[in-house]
């Protein structure tokens, strides 16, 4: 997930290709207790399956992961997540581009933001319902907009992410978060309490 100004040298590239090849650290503002990476997708060529992929970017060392993707969940992301879910590694699933498929769909019918929304969740749970049930709980799903991060589940996401950390860890992320909803704005309000 990138920052809210994508035109800044800081966040991680973002494009229609490969943009992410090796993985890149960067630590998150404040007082140096948090890095975020940004690690490439699984399935390249380098990592074609789960096992290489968490021996080549060492998912070991990481302590908790957002599974974001397009478009579908493909087999591979499934079975990321499953090793995840076996190795006690805490992770997301994001579904991201949402406006741009809102905006692709009113192309032919114009259909509301809330049916739209219930269609593609409707579709990206049925998806991560493999996982569901291999770890015995629903998982909470995230759709967002990369380009508007006050729109769709963008806030949500970034207080679950939050909730990844250890507590001195999740103050230290709180405050550095820009407060783009009222969300973000009562959790920052709740750590200074």
């Amino acid at each position: 997930v990138n920052a809210n100004d994508h035109k800044s040298k800081k966040p991680a590239k973002v494009g229609s290709s490969k943009t992410t090849t090796t993985p890149k650290e960067y630590p998150y503002p404040g007082e140096g207790k948090i890095s975020l990476w940004d690690i490439p997708g699984i399935g390249l060529s380098a990592a074609p399956d789960v096992k290489t992929y968490c021996d080549e970017f060492k998912i070991l060392q990481h302590d908790a992961f957002v599974i974001m993707t397009a478009k579908s969940l493909s087999q591979l992301n499934i079975s990321l997540a499953e090793k995840l879910a076996n190795i006690k590694k805490p992770f997301l699933f994001v579904r991201a581009r949402i406006d741009e498929d809102f905006a692709n769909d009113n192309k032919n019918t114009i259909v509301s933001r809330d049916e739209f929304r219930k269609k593609i969740e409707t579709e990206f749970r049925e998806e991560v319902a493999q996982v569901d049930k291999i770890i015995g709980r629903n998982l909470d799903i995230f759709l967002i907009n990369n380009d508007n991060p006050s729109d769709w589940d963008f806030s949500k996401l970034v207080l679950a992410i939050g909730k990844q950390f250890s507590l001195d860890q999740q103050q230290c992320f709180h405050f550095t978060q820009p407060a783009i909803s009222k969300e973000i704005l009562k959790e920052k309000v709740k750590e200074l309490k």
